[in-house]
């Protein structure tokens, strides 16, 4: 039977992997899954020895047939794979070569040898059989991904990060003290091994390379340079043992290192920050007519939180407005609302309860604005706490409503 007549893969898990650059989910094929593991391991490079990143998937025919790989990546492993055209494809088949191979059954009796090699056999036409069209595979749209990130709270990110282990590894009690008397994630950790630990290095390295970009240039210096010797640190350690071992100075990383990285995190917010030190910089939009000021313009393909204060009924300013862009178009949703038209603000109270009438403007000549940039995935909570903290006049979603008494 020809390679075309064959059964066909109709689709692939990515279920586990310890490359936090992986994105788990379904594939059309091997080489469109493929090509989503290529970009990961450009990203985030495998291990040069151990710990190798473990990848735990299955790949499914149209006829109902099955493989379960469980593969073990090295940097090793990733070259090699380049000749397979992947590093599934080259899991799967060095697993049926192997297979398929009768010098893998030494001593066996014949008749077993002649069922595996044939299973093997089996799996190798298959593989060839889907290589057909593999640019097409590959050129299949990657579903989008969001990176990891610490913001905007990185306490929290972090508690997140070690309830991932709390459930499956035993909680040690920490022998030394917790930094805030309070803070209960300062007393116990999870007891990870190298596997979870390389998870973590990961996935914070990735965390920062993106949300540094928020702060200044000095101040993300100094939280890098801080996670780097420990990244180091850990790494040294890490060279000793297997994926499964416990890691030998859990303590030293969740009651220590990890919640000093959140301190300087925190500290290097907090000059840009409203929400840490109370204070907004407000600037002027400038006149009608005329073109924006710079800091304006340099908004053009950003994401962030705006606020505008603009002159109340006594004359006095006053905060009327928050909103935010995730879709890099900080520019446009902040300027539109200096736009000529405007909506009567009978629209405001009359009754209507659902979202915010976007075409609500300001004039230009009277009011401020202060805006906050963040990571795209992050401007829509940064919007709710500003709503939340400086309940401006005209925002209807996202305010506390006070209890009226009967």
């Amino acid at each position: 039977m020809s390679a075309h007549a064959r059964p066909r893969v109709e689709r692939v898990h990515i279920t586990v992997s310890d490359n936090p650059a992986v994105r788990p989910g379904r594939y059309a094929s091997i080489a469109h899954a493929d090509a989503m593991l290529e970009q990961a391991y450009a990203d985030v490079p495998a291990p040069d020895g151990r710990p190798f990143h473990l990848l735990l998937g299955s790949v499914h025919w149209n006829d109902g047939y099955e493989l379960r790989p469980r593969v073990y990546i090295s940097a090793r492993f990733v070259r090699e794979a380049a000749a397979d055209g992947g590093i599934l494809r080259h899991a799967l088949l060095a697993s049926a070569r192997a297979q398929a191979s009768p010098a893998s059954y030494r001593g066996f009796h014949p008749e077993l040898v002649a069922r595996y090699t044939a299973e093997g056999r089996e799996v190798l036409a298959r593989i060839e059989a889907d290589a057909i069209d593999d640019e097409a595979h590959r050129n299949v749209a990657v579903p989008a991904w969001s990176a990891p990130s610490l913001l905007p709270d990185p306490a929290v990110a972090i508690r997140r990060l070690r309830d991932r282990f709390a459930g499956r590894r035993r909680i040690v009690a920490a022998l030394g003290n917790a930094h805030d008397d309070d803070d209960r994630d300062g007393t116990a950790y999870p007891a990870t091994n190298h596997a979870d630990v390389r998870y973590v290095t990961n996935y914070v390295t990735i965390a920062l390379q993106g949300d540094l970009r928020t702060v200044t240039p000095t101040a993300a210096g100094v939280v890098w340079n801080h996670w780097r010797a420990v990244r180091d640190t850990i790494e040294t350690i890490l060279r000793v043992g297997d994926a499964t071992d416990e890691y030998t100075d859990n303590e030293g990383l969740w009651v220590r290192q990890l919640p000093a990285l959140v301190r300087l995190l925190d500290d290097a917010r907090a000059h840009d920050s409203p929400l840490r030190n109370g204070r907004l910089t407000f600037r002027p939009v400038g006149r009608r007519g005329e073109p924006y000021p710079p800091w304006v313009a340099d908004l053009r393909g950003r994401s962030g939180v705006y606020v505008i204060r603009a002159p109340g009924e006594s004359g006095h300013l006053e905060i009327v407005y928050v909103g935010s862009s995730s879709a890099d178009r900080l520019y446009e949703t902040l300027t539109r609302h200096f736009q000529s038209w405007r909506r009567w603000k009978s629209f405001w109270r009359g009754g209507f309860t659902e979202g915010h009438d976007p075409g609500l403007t300001y004039e230009r000549d009277t009011a401020e604005a202060a805006v906050l940039v963040t990571p795209a995935g992050h401007a829509l909570e940064m919007e709710r706490r500003f709503i939340r903290r400086l309940r401006p006049r005209d925002n209807l979603v996202g305010q506390e409503v006070e209890a009226v008494p009967f």
